[in-house]
């Protein structure tokens, strides 16, 4: 025993719009998941440069001025920002 589809659903106008509605649903989630993807990589990439700067200017500060000038130099920065935005 087969059930009838309504006749609105086997038209052609009916599938093609299915068929168009289907193909920006997928583009969008391939949209999303592109800009998903190049966020993460810039966060990351941003926070790997501020974290290495920092390590730059503190290991210049100890060679130049030794474990008093490290200790002075961060507790300048803790100072500055004491709830970050210190890695």
């Amino acid at each position: 025993m087969s059930v009838a589809l309504p006749r609105i659903l086997r038209t052609s106008s009916f599938r093609l719009t299915l068929l168009y509605a289907a193909l920006f649903g997928i583009s969008v989630l391939i949209l999303l998941g592109v800009i998903y993807g190049a966020t993460g990589v810039y966060m990351s990439t941003s926070l790997d440069a501020a974290v290495d700067s920092d390590i730059t200017e503190l290991e210049d500060s100890l060679q130049v001025g030794g474990n008093e000038a490290l200790t002075e130099q961060v507790n300048e920065r803790v100072r500055q920002m004491p709830h970050g935005p210190m890695y």
